[in-house]
């Protein structure tokens, strides 16, 4: 899967005996063959490949596993297990097919070639875009770099961009970050006619990380990261700027700015309360609770009179931000109903969290499926190893939308909706509570 991801291959076959294994790659690659035991594959009638992995059970040091650590200086096996590679290895029966175009491109060393080898000659104008200048390398099919050039962020700066990559006219543009710091690129080359391949930033970092070069990071070498991954990773998307998606972000992420500038405030007129009342006051404090509660203090101490002052000063603020957080709601209804979406048909959501799932799936169809889209958002993946299958959760999912999607799923559970029959099944089937929220 490793392979697949960075370089952008296809599994051809594979050769594993041991039975869970067999059955994580017969999950993940249904119609993709299985050898078997190497040690009795006639080699002669096996498929070619470019690239070929080979990995051993790490059971004895593994966290999955029995941990039961090295004997004598060595792992249980390990001798055993290099012999019987190499015997694999070097057998006349079995040998790398050797590549039509053995190249050893540079990333300030050697970076991994890719895993497809591209028949016409094709260059990519990769770049590395900033705040205040944009990095490009125009990156060939050897993935070798061919020149490179860093302009400033502005129209004159454009203009120059477009007469760099004139020297070749069929190059293909591939942008870190197309809809995020790329954006204002993306648009401007959206405005003339040219498509945009949005590169991850994650997926650009991974290949400058696996190039020899112990990492280095510099502006050419991550637009250089960027050419490599457009020219060998499979399945990126042409990057589309939807104005009326950016437009729904900036609002929920302005409501949600004024929402915690409001917690931020209440939190420190709550404990001013709770120091000028003995008893204080219950959670959920609202303006006018507040303000009953100041309008029945009279201190006469200085300390108290400068307290009562002060939560006075802050209370007008709470009421200044509960105007505009609702007139942000209100213009939030208004872009969501404008957009045409179905989704507040549903039970649990309403416009803000309608506006939060628009704004951070962005345009749907860049998810080739349903399990793409759970993957980007809430699926926790999987950590198994040999007999020891187990899940976790995902730091690379979208926070923000997977809180949006609890949301709905928890006002689901408290009415009569097919969310809840859903949670019912599985809690009958002897989930614990939060298993079936999170599944």
């Amino acid at each position: 899967m490793a392979v697949e991801l960075v370089l952008g291959g296809h599994l051809t076959w594979y050769a594993e005996t041991d039975r869970h294994a067999r059955t994580v790659c017969e999950h993940h690659w249904p119609d993709v063959p299985n050898l078997g035991d190497i040690r009795t594959v006639d080699w002669t009638r096996v498929e070619p490949v470019d690239v070929l992995t080979a990995g051993f059970p790490c059971q004895d040091i593994s966290n999955a596993g029995k941990r039961a650590g090295p004997s004598n200086g060595l792992r249980p096996g390990h001798n055993r297990r290099r012999e019987w590679f190499e015997r694999g290895l070097f057998s006349p029966k079995f040998g790398l097919p050797s590549s039509p175009d053995p190249l050893s491109p540079a990333l300030q060393g050697d970076p991994v070639p890719s895993a497809v080898p591209s028949a016409p000659a094709s260059v990519i104008i990769a770049i590395d875009p900033d705040k205040a200048s944009w990095t490009a390398v125009a990156v060939d099919n050897r993935l070798q770099p061919l020149a490179a050039i860093r302009i400033e962020v502005n129209r004159d700066g454009y203009r120059q961009l477009r007469r760099f990559a004139g020297r070749w006219p069929h190059a293909t543009w591939a942008v870190e970050g197309a809809t995020g710091l790329g954006a204002a690129l993306t648009v401007r080359l959206s405005a003339d006619g040219v498509d945009v391949v949005d590169v991850p930033a994650k997926l650009a970092r991974r290949v400058r990380l696996l190039s020899t070069g112990h990492g280095r990071k510099t502006d050419q070498a991550d637009a250089l990261s960027v050419g490599i991954a457009a020219h060998t990773a499979a399945r990126l998307n042409t990057a589309v700027v939807d104005e009326a998606i950016a437009a729904l972000r900036c609002l929920t992420e302005h409501r949600d700015d004024l929402v915690r500038s409001r917690t931020q405030i209440v939190n420190r007129l709550h404990a001013l309360l709770a120091q000028l009342i003995p008893a204080g006051l219950p959670r959920g404090l609202t303006a006018d609770n507040a303000a009953a509660a100041l309008r029945s203090i009279r201190p006469r101490a200085v300390l108290a009179r400068t307290m009562r002052q002060v939560a006075v000063d802050l209370l007008g603020e709470v009421r200044r931000l509960d105007r505009r957080i609702a007139e942000a709601t209100a213009t939030l209804s208004v872009a969501v109903a404008a957009s045409g979406t179905t989704l507040t048909d549903l039970h649990g959501i309403g416009d803000v969290t309608a506006a939060k799932i628009l704004a951070r799936a962005g345009v749907v169809n860049r998810f080739r499926s349903e399990s793409a889209f759970a993957s980007y958002c809430v699926a926790p993946i999987e950590v198994s190893s040999r007999d020891v299958q187990r899940h976790r959760l995902s730091r690379a999912d979208d926070r923000q939308l997977n809180y949006a999607l609890h949301v709905m799923a928890m006002a689901q559970i408290k009415r009569a909706t097919p969310g809840r029959d859903y949670y019912q099944r599985k809690r009958a089937a002897g989930k614990p509570t939060r298993k079936p929220c999170a599944a």
